[in-house]
């Protein structure tokens, strides 16, 4: 207020985040003295205004049709906020699974897209810092701290690596990547609760594969490990470079295909196609089917039997009974591996097309001969 009760009364409003500062002039008396821009300034300065006075803004304030209207004339600037840091992961999630759908919107409801494979040393995750903001500055000349963004943790799950600075999690093995308690885990081993069917999809897996359940006609498993299948095989294409073992049996209803590269474990197998790298050893029967081993084929359970189709391995070929007098014929070939033996076909076939016709046809013949033996029940 002035010394004198005629001059112009002066109210300085500061907001609670100091931010913003007014003042309302009141006219002064009959004859009473105004004030100038310099003196609304330090009036200001008194009250502890000191920064982001707007010289204008006090012009306006002392304006006749102004006064006593609050007026603000000092803005201070805003803290700005961190940014919070985030986690970005390099592989989606399970739940974003879903039938893939073509270009020309066809549905395939055989790949759901629910395994996510990774390699040893492939990046998973990143955590992006948190920044640390930018002050603001009050109207009373006072720094008004930013708050600094939220930071998150990457949280290592089992077979995972954080790098030194914090910022990076890696595989440490071949696997399955997930999300288990808002960590990220690599399992070297893909478990199927249930059968691989329409809920499913197709299976292709980096490591082992675990199913509980059955593998339904029409489906395919893929694995780089071994395969383990506690219900049956149906009508399904089952691929391992490892072992494929088959609590239950295979019956493949004459489709589809069982490879592996290691062993093929089963109770039985029926009206199937099925290779190994190595042995096919089956606890009851093996009927009307093709099987190819690298090494050998053996049924050893009290009932052993093999009817039918068509048994071809590197070594020999072992059970109770072979053949039937009721059934089709059964052939036996042992004594040199399938691959090589479709290799020996594939010269026959070639040497036949060249001029020496006969004289080829009959080496070739000797050579297969003199390393198969061949036995037709």
């Amino acid at each position: 207020m002035a010394d004198n009760d005629n001059s112009a009364a002066v109210k300085v409003t500061i907001e609670k985040d100091k931010l913003k500062a007014y003042v309302e002039v009141f006219p002064p008396g009959e004859g009473g003295k105004t004030y100038s821009v310099q003196e609304i300034r330090q009036i200001l300065n008194d009250h502890g205004v000191v920064f982001g006075i707007d010289d204008n803004r006090i012009m306006e304030a002392l304006q006749p049709q102004n006064l006593g209207y609050k007026i603000m004339v000092a803005e201070g600037n805003p803290p700005v906020d961190g940014k919070d840091g985030q986690i970005i992961n390099k592989f989606s999630l399970s739940g974003e699974g879903g039938p893939k759908i073509d270009e020309k919107g066809n549905v395939d409801y055989f790949d759901l897209g629910l395994i996510h494979n990774v390699k040893a040393g492939e990046l998973l995750a990143e955590r992006i810092p948190p920044t640390e903001g930018t002050p603001g500055q009050a109207v009373t000349g006072e720094e008004i701290p930013a708050r600094r963004g939220k930071d998150f943790k990457l949280l290592r799950g089992s077979n995972t690596v954080i790098n030194q600075d914090e910022t990076q999690l890696y595989a440490v093995i071949d696997g399955h990547v997930s999300i288990i308690g808002n960590k990220i885990a690599v399992n070297p081993v893909y478990k199927v609760n249930g059968n691989v069917d329409y809920s499913t999809g197709n299976i292709d897996f980096i490591g082992n594969v675990v199913i509980s359940g059955n593998i339904v006609s029409g489906f395919k498993v893929q694995a780089g490990g071994d395969i383990e299948v506690n219900g049956f095989i149906e009508g399904a294409e089952v691929y391992a470079n490892g072992s494929v073992i088959v609590k239950g049996g295979i019956a493949g209803g004459n489709k589809g295909k069982v490879s592996a590269g290691e062993n093929v474990v089963a109770k039985f197998i029926e009206n199937s196609n099925v290779e190994s790298g190595r042995d096919i050893l089956v606890k009851d029967a093996i009927m009307q089917s093709f099987l190819k081993a690298g090494g050998s084929v053996k049924v050893d359970g009290s009932k052993a039997i093999i009817v039918g189709g068509l048994i071809q391995a590197t070594h020999e070929v072992e059970s109770k009974v072979m053949g039937s007098q009721l059934a089709t014929q059964t052939i036996i070939e042992v004594g040199v591996n399938p691959k090589l033996r479709m290799n020996i076909s594939s010269s026959l076939r070639s040497e036949l097309r060249r001029k020496n016709f006969w004289k080829s046809l009959t080496k070739t013949y000797r050579l297969f001969n003199a390393a198969v033996s061949i036995l037709r029940i």
